[in-house]
């Protein structure tokens, strides 16, 4: 049996592992798996639901779901994820082995996160936002998708467009994000930048609005290191 917490609540339909572990207060909603070796912290919601979907919420092997962190329906965990303290994450969100999401984060809609990311805390990823594997995104990065600003104006709602962040890119903190910004591999964005358009691979951008300083060195990155 699982271990779980007599004040937790779980939907006779979720299915946990034997191994895994469920504190006080967590909320496990319908059509939720949890996998061997991951523990859920106090207070957490996992299947959070809009309207009345019941679409499924994966999440693997060996993760952590810490306190009040709430994780949507839809959702799919890889193993060994950590989603931190407060953080949130939206529905039809996949998030690869190994990454972490920081404190305070938001993972809007229909985002993909690769593996072995590192999202610092209070990060907004904006929805349909792609990021590739080994990013590193630090402390306070805004990404926006909406182009229009288009609250309550039917008339000037467009199709949203998210953020692209290639395999090992590394952002600082503060960094802003506009809507269909394209952030190349291993491309490094100095914090406090505001970036748009497509960032080439593998060069040094600064500044507001950002622009290239030089390019990456050979020893600063990541691919021939894997």
């Amino acid at each position: 049996m699982a271990e779980i917490a007599d004040s937790a609540r779980v939907h006779p339909t979720a299915l946990i592992h034997a191994e895994a572990v469920i504190m006080d207060n967590v909320w496990v909603g319908p059509n939720v798996t949890i996998d061997a070796g991951t523990i859920v912290e106090p207070n957490a919601v996992l299947g959070y639901r809009v309207g009345v979907s019941t679409k499924p919420l994966r999440i693997g092997k060996n993760c952590l779901v810490a306190t009040n962190a709430t994780i949507y329906h839809s959702v799919t965990l890889g193993d060994s994820v950590k989603v931190r303290h407060n953080a949130v994450v939206r529905e039809e969100v996949e998030i690869g082995e190994g990454t972490s999401i920081g404190s305070g984060c938001t993972i809007e809609p229909r985002t993909q996160i690769g593996r072995f990311c590192s999202l610092h805390c209070n990060v907004h990823v904006t929805d349909y936002s792609m990021i590739g594997d080994y990013v590193f995104i630090g402390p306070g990065f805004v990404s926006l998708s909406d182009l229009y600003l288009d609250y309550r104006r039917p008339q000037l709602h467009r199709d949203y467009k998210g953020v692209t962040i290639g395999h090992a890119a590394r952002i600082g903190g503060a960094v802003l994000a506009l809507p269909g910004c394209e952030v190349g591999e291993e491309t490094t964005v100095g914090a406090g930048s505001q970036i748009s358009g497509v960032l080439k691979p593998r060069m040094v951008y600064v500044g507001v609005p950002a622009r290239p300083v030089r390019r990456v060195r050979p020893d600063e990155e990541l691919g021939a290191q894997l």
